[in-house]
């Protein structure tokens, strides 16, 4: 009993909610710095820990704490915590109450409600540790006038100084006018010149004068003389239109078939998946052992779903709620995971999602 508590007590040092299986959850508040202007003080941060009955599903947090303690896995894990949560429930239902050391004092009345009475000054935060209250005084009088003048002279060599630097930064660059026409000019001319020039191009020469490799007259014999050019020539002819005809039923093949995937994905996305998760808030490395765990065991739907910073594992899934919940009451009846749950998601999942097999 005492290492439960001690296990919620260090968790809540880095965990804003602990949740005790079939008891309740811890949950911690944080409280910003204020100022309290009647008394004239300062107060610092702080946590302050709740207890809510309501949070009674077990999401691994505790269980991982045992895994990582004891080097054990989570089924031997949840063993574990779930006799020490037997003994703890026994003793609050006999004494009435049960002491945490360092969170407080939890309380079972007569009409069956938990009470929660928290410790003052005991669970520390690291990020706060050290911060007090502090008392201030508040300014009484006006600044003196002998201040002022001060101040004034200083504003006046500040901006004189700034005066100076902007004209150490100014150049002044001077050009002769006579120079700035003539370069104009110049360029003018130039551009005339270029614009209203005749091209030099012959155009009476002959195109029977031209200079050829091979003359037309044996080129044409050549052609006609030549069989390989007579069986290409006659091969290819009647073959044109039929191998038009065969990319045009070919292309009309592969736009059906791009449209029935799209169809079948826009259908696919469209139905949501229920994941039957049995671990969540682990680390990947004992997420993928449970996963083989489960694998070698016969369950081959066994997966690990990363969304974000969040570690779940999955041991089976579907497409229809009613038989999610089904496949989940015959899992807890004939296996010995008792806090399974279903999780709804797209069958899509965004960029941030990940599933291992």
């Amino acid at each position: 009993m005492i290492h439960l508590a001690k296990h919620i007590e260090l968790l809540l040092l880095d965990n804003d909610c602990v949740i005790i299986p079939r008891l309740g959850g811890f949950v911690a508040h944080y409280t910003s710095a204020s100022i309290e202007d009647k008394e004239h003080i300062v107060i610092p941060p702080y946590r302050t820990i709740g207890f809510n009955p309501q949070l009674k599903i077990n999401d691994g947090v505790l269980a991982e704490s045992y895994m990582n303690l004891y080097g054990i896995n989570f089924y031997e894990a949840n063993k574990r915590m779930n006799s020490e949560i037997d003994e703890l429930l026994s003793i609050i239902h006999e004494e009435g109450k049960y002491k945490f050391v360092n969170i407080g004092e939890l309380h079972f009345n007569i009409y069956g409600i938990y009470e929660f009475k928290p410790y003052d000054n005991k669970l520390t935060s690291p990020d706060l540790y050290g911060l007090d209250i502090l008392s201030i005084k508040e300014l009484s009088g006006q600044v003196e006038e002998s201040a002022v003048p001060s101040v004034q002279s200083t504003l006046h060599s500040s901006t004189d100084k700034n005066e100076e630097e902007e004209d150490r930064d100014t150049y002044i660059i001077r050009l002769n006018r006579t120079f700035v026409r003539s370069a104009i000019a110049v360029a003018a001319m130039i551009l005339l010149l270029f614009t209203f020039s005749t091209p030099i191009k012959n155009n009476n020469i002959l195109s029977d004068n031209q200079a050829k490799i091979v003359p037309d007259e044996i080129l044409n014999q050549l052609k006609s003389k030549s069989i390989l050019t007579r069986l290409v020539s006659d091969e290819t002819k009647p073959s044109a239109p039929l191998k038009t005809a065969s990319l045009k039923k070919t292309k009309l093949k592969n736009e059906n078939h791009i449209k029935e995937q799209k169809t079948q994905e826009r259908q696919i996305q469209d139905k949501d998946l229920y994941q039957l998760i049995i671990a969540s808030s682990i680390s990947k490395k004992q997420a993928r052992l449970l996963a083989k765990e489960l694998k070698d065991k016969g369950y081959d739907g066994a997966q690990v779903l990363t969304s974000g910073k969040m570690v779940r594992v999955s041991i089976a899934q579907c497409n229809d709620e009613h038989q999610a919940q089904n496949m989940l009451n015959k899992l807890t009846k004939k296996t010995e995971y008792k806090n399974m749950w279903v999780m709804k998601e797209k069958s899509s999942p965004s960029t941030d999602d990940h599933h291992e097999q």
